[in-house]
């Protein structure tokens, strides 16, 4: 199967079955980024789904999950993924450009540099521009190449595996 669980707060993900590191930094988790206005120069108007929040994975996430080579450049301010199927993108920290294929494309959610980690939206990502299905409930999120849904009870489940915690409803 090909199934990829995060979780807030956690830096593990949860590959088929087994659990794997994201990255050796320990303020490398899976974080929650709210758009204000350092993002945008502007309103988003009818795009509001710009001003919402997205969960954001550290970019060594796409090691982990699929394999991808990851690469900083520009210290830091930039991150190559090449993925193993030959396709390759290039993140710019604190923008929504992203080059993918030598092509320059837009994301909904900026990726963030912070404290020498670099986030990337991952689900808006993998189901964007790698046409994988992307599934949230109770702040985990689930990316897989089938039609799958993240019921309350599973992701109860996999926070258990996977640490990290769930935001208080507002």
């Amino acid at each position: 199967e090909d199934i990829a669980v995060i979780a807030l707060g956690s830096r593990k993900v949860y590959l088929n079955g087994r659990l794997e590191v994201m990255t050796p930094i320990e303020t490398g988790i899976v974080r929650s980024f709210d758009p204000g206005p350092g993002h945008y120069t502007e309103t988003a108007g009818a795009l509001e789904m710009l001003e919402t929040p997205a969960l954001c994975a550290p970019v060594e996430f796409f090691r982990a999950a699929f394999g991808a080579k990851v690469s900083y450049l520009d210290a830091g301010d930039r991150a190559r993924v090449e993925f193993p199927d030959g396709n390759c993108a290039i993140f710019h920290s604190n923008s929504l450009l992203v080059e993918y294929n030598g092509k320059f494309r837009s994301l909904r959610k900026p990726c963030t540099l912070l404290c020498g980690t670099f986030y990337v939206p991952v689900g808006e990502f993998c189901g964007d521009f790698m046409g994988k299905f992307v599934s949230e409930a109770s702040d985990l999120m689930l990316i897989s190449g089938h039609s799958a849904v993240l019921g309350r009870y599973t992701a109860r489940i996999l926070r258990g595996l996977l640490g990290g915690y769930v935001r208080p409803v507002k």
